[in-house]
């Protein structure tokens, strides 16, 4: 099971890395990415079919357990790294919300953040239902 101070250490290096990395793009005066919001979109399909997943855990054979346990640590895991990346890219734009583009950045890093975080909370969910069909 995920604990919870693991999922925020991840979330917090996300948040530091996406945020030293627009820096440094920054400070070398090199062009930052843009941050589009088709990522959610795929994010949250992945969270949906981990939920599918979740309802059919009891009928699925035992030896799944296992893959599906790495799945949804995987899941809480990556999700909250890449929370915190997107975090960080809208921590980021904050000074930058006179601008146009600015903005737009803002909105679309917390749009992906958010779908990123429901993937954190399915991939628990996956996890408590495989624990209680082990116990």
């Amino acid at each position: 099971m995920s604990k919870w101070s693991t999922l925020l250490l991840l979330l917090l290096l996300g948040v530091t890395a996406g945020w030293a990395l627009l820096q440094a793009l920054r400070s070398n005066n090199a062009m930052q990415p843009e941050v589009s919001w088709l990522s959610a979109p795929f994010i949250l399909f992945f969270a949906l079919l981990i939920l599918v997943i979740k309802r059919r855990v009891k009928i699925l054979p035992t030896t799944f357990v296992g893959r599906l346990s790495v799945l949804a640590k995987t899941s809480s895991h990556g999700g909250a790294l890449i929370a915190g990346l997107y975090f960080g890219f809208a921590i980021f734009q904050i000074p930058n919300l006179s601008s146009g583009f600015g903005r737009h950045q803002l909105w679309n890093s917390l749009i992906d953040s958010t779908s990123a975080s429901s993937l954190v909370f399915v991939g628990i969910i996956l996890e408590k239902a495989l624990k209680n069909q082990n116990l």
